[in-house]
C-alpha cells in the first residue's frame, strides 16, 4: 500500500519554503553552522586578547567545543554518521 492515499501519485513536497531541494543540508541548519563557526571565531579572538589566563583558557576551551560541535554535525549531515570522539 502506498504510504498516501488514493492513488497512485506522490503528493506535493511536503517540505517547508526555504529547504534545498537538492542533495545538502537546507538553509536553516547551514546558517546554524555558519553562526557557530563564527561564535567560535570570536572567541577564539577573545581568547587570545585576555589577560587572564584562566579566562583565556575557558574561552579557548569554548571555542574548540563549539568548533568540534559544528564539525560533527556537518559530517554527520554529509552522510559520515560517526561523530569524533
Amino acid at each position: 500500500m502506498l504510504p498516501w492515499k488514493g492513488g497512485t501519485r506522490a503528493p506535493q513536497d511536503p517540505r517547508p519554503q526555504g529547504r534545498s531541494l537538492v542533495m545538502g543540508e537546507p538553509d536553516e541548519t547551514r546558517e546554524r553552522l555558519d553562526a557557530m563557526r563564527e561564535k567560535a571565531r570570536e572567541l577564539s579572538d577573545s581568547a587570545e586578547h585576555e589577560s587572564d589566563p584562566k579566562e583565556r583558557e575557558r574561552l579557548a576551551q569554548k571555542a574548540r567545543r563549539l568548533e568540534s560541535l559544528s564539525e560533527q554535525e556537518s559530517d554527520m549531515r554529509s552522510g559520515d554518521i560517526y561523530p569524533i570522539e
